[in-house]
């Protein structure tokens, strides 16, 4: 809320409607330090598997299918969970050579619309399912809640069964464990940044280098997801 009110003062003082100093400049709430580790927690790989492995989470494929395919593709996908709720059978694509991705084109910023590709036998179940379904049962609410809520009532359902002591640990945390798992799996940087949908600033990026094909993300980060559906007995 502070950063919406220094830059409405930034556009007043550009445009030449407000005259002095920013009053919100220099007013954060947290330290970049501090708001990093206000966030969600990743998971341990051992986390997963507790919590994706067991007859539990399985039984969803039939009794709650919607949950366990947006489950098991936030893990492997680490697209945020608005945007992949909003997923349906047409966001289901191959490339010419036949690399199966998931095309996401809502999500909160440019980096998130993007191509992410996914294992040929992921990719047959869920194209499975959305093929009946057509998409997930949770869409944003006019309440303003939106999709993230519904599943995170449900995530949180699943942990209390389980008995799962997961505090802090959300839907997001899922992007973040991914992300550290692609890095120790020594997927380059601007490969994760690009498959994850982060943005970066960079003059290599910025000047040099292109943006790599959904072909190439396929080649670094297929073998990875292989290794955590295997980890979560799919």
């Amino acid at each position: 809320k502070v950063g919406a009110v220094r830059s409405l003062f930034n556009f007043a003082i550009k445009q030449k409607i407000y005259s002095g100093a920013n009053p919100a400049a220099d007013r954060n709430l947290l330290t970049k330090k501090e708001k990093r580790n206000s966030g969600s927690r990743p998971f341990d790989l051992t986390d997963l598997q507790t919590l994706f492995a067991c007859k539990r989470f399985h039984d969803y494929k039939v009794s709650q299918p919607d949950f366990y395919w947006l489950v098991l593709a936030g893990v492997i996908t680490g697209i945020r969970v608005t945007a992949l709720s909003a997923i349906t059978d047409v966001s289901l694509k191959k490339t010419p050579t036949g690399v199966p991705f998931i095309q996401v084109d809502k999500d909160k910023t440019a980096a998130g619309r993007r191509s992410v590709p996914v294992p040929q036998e992921f990719y047959d179940g869920l194209k499975k399912f959305l093929d009946q379904s057509k998409g997930f049962i949770y869409e944003d609410r006019p309440d303003g809640k939106g999709a993230s809520d519904p599943i995170r009532k449900e995530l949180d359902r699943h942990k209390k069964a389980i008995k799962f002591d997961g505090q802090g640990q959300t839907f997001h945390s899922f992007r973040k464990t991914l992300n550290t798992y692609l890095m120790h799996e020594k997927v380059p940087f601007e490969v994760r940044c690009q498959f994850i949908g982060h943005e970066f600033d960079h003059v290599n990026k910025q000047v040099y280098a292109e943006q790599f094909s959904t072909e190439e993300v396929a080649q670094y980060v297929v073998p990875v997801q292989r290794k955590l559906l295997t980890l979560l007995q799919f």
